[in-house]
Order: C-alpha cells, then structure tokens, then sequence
C-alpha cells in the first residue's frame, strides 16, 4: 500500500529526516494535476549565478564528483556553487536507514566543524522522527522490508555572500513501514554551506531562515510546467 502526502501549502522551519542540515521545507504529493494549479513562485532576481528556465523548460547538470572520501563519504568538491550543490546533494544522499549513530557520523563529515556537534543532534533527532513514522521503537532493529531513502532530483542555489550558497533540493522521500506501508512525497529542503577548507553545511541566523523561506522553489513534478517555471535545474545522474 502506498500512501502519497497532501500538499501543505505553509512553509514550515524544521529539520527533516532526510537532511542534516537545518532546513526550510515544504512537501508536495506527486500529482500533477496539484502541480498545475501552483501559484508562481517567489524567486530572488538578485542572484546572478542561478538560471531560470522559462516555463515548460527543464534544465539538466551533471555535478562534478568529490577528490577524496572522508569515512566512505565523498568530500573534497569544487571550490565554486556546482561544489556547493555536489556537496549537498552527497549529505543527503548518505541519509539513510534508521541508525542514528550513522546519521550522526554523516552530519560530523560535513557540518562545519565550530558546529559539529549541534548537527550531530538534528541527525539523531531526525533520524528519532523517521523511526517514529515507521512504527519503530527508538532502539528497534528494523525488521523488513522497513526502508527509508532519499533520492535528490533537482536544484537551486543562492549566493548569500561570498564563499556562501543556499542551495535548494527537489528530493524524493521513500519510507517502507514495519506494516509494509510505502509513504512517499516530494520535498524541498534549503541547506547553507559555506567554504573554509572545503563546503561545510553551516546553520543561518534567524534573519536568513526568513529570506531562505521566501526564496525557497515550490515542490514540484519534474517534467511539468511548473517545475521549469521554478528554475528547477535536474541532476543528470538519477531517474525521477
């Protein structure tokens, strides 16, 4: 049995189970028929390095690849705002599962490391809110077919400052219950990474979540016309 999540139409501030970083977040069900009726989005005509398709067009890129691995984790990614993305997309593409001690180590390799440990706790709490929603208990072995994955398909970003980019993923959340249960939607999450030795998710201010909000794309079906309206750019490497 699959459910599908309805629309929520309020942007919400929270840390969802499928990134580490702080987010600002909304779902949409995959209905295209919801997809045509979105409103125009807000988008921020101040950022430069980001091209919006005109409606109905979809943009593609392929991200470049890490230079070396960290415990297994890709890192070491172009010091520009494809490597900002690339870096984003491998956070919350390691997501997975229901162990919080690996959720933890996820968010230690990429968090800025003044912020470390305050990452490490969203992972954990996170990954306490992914168990709750498949009826586990918080020290349960998940038995099968309990699954949880998170599949990044397309992208955003803003500059913010120098060496700073918020970078907006279109991803796709899977969630197989202990009753078999299959819970998917759409999900756009807004994650801030900033350069020092190489791209470190970091948490904004208050005042940024604000502005992260207003510029954050709609979640939307690519392939539709509101998806291109969004300035949607989809990864070439996965299958939507």
């Amino acid at each position: 049995m699959t459910t599908r999540f309805p629309l929520r139409s309020a942007v919400v501030l929270l840390v969802v189970a499928a990134v580490t970083a702080v987010t600002v977040g909304v779902f949409a069900d995959r209905n295209p028929d919801a997809d045509a009726a979105d409103a125009a989005p807000t988008i921020d005509t101040r950022a430069e390095a980001r091209a919006v398709p005109a409606a109905g067009a979809s943009a593609a890129s392929s991200l470049p690849a890490g230079s070396h691995q960290v415990d297994g984790l890709p890192t070491g990614f172009p010091h520009d705002e494809l490597g900002a993305v690339a870096t984003a997309v491998a956070a919350t593409r390691a997501q997975i599962g229901f162990d919080p001690d690996q959720a933890a180590a996820v968010a230690g390799v990429y968090a800025a490391p003044t912020e470390r440990v305050a990452f490490e706790d969203l992972a954990w709490n996170a990954v306490g809110n992914r168990r709750e929603q498949a009826g586990l208990s918080p020290t349960q072995e998940p038995p099968a077919p309990t699954a949880y994955a998170a599949t990044p398909l397309a992208y955003t970003f803003n500059e913010v400052a120098p060496d700073q980019y918020a970078v907006h993923l279109l991803s796709w959340i899977t969630l197989t219950s202990t009753t078999a249960e299959v819970k998917d939607h759409l999900y756009v999450g807004t994650q801030l990474l900033t350069w020092s030795d190489d791209w470190r998710l970091t948490m904004p201010t208050a005042d940024l979540r604000g502005d992260l909000a207003e510029q954050q794309p709609p979640a939307t079906t690519p392939g539709t016309e509101a998806f291109g309206r969004a300035g949607w750019v989809l990864i070439e490497d996965v299958n939507p």
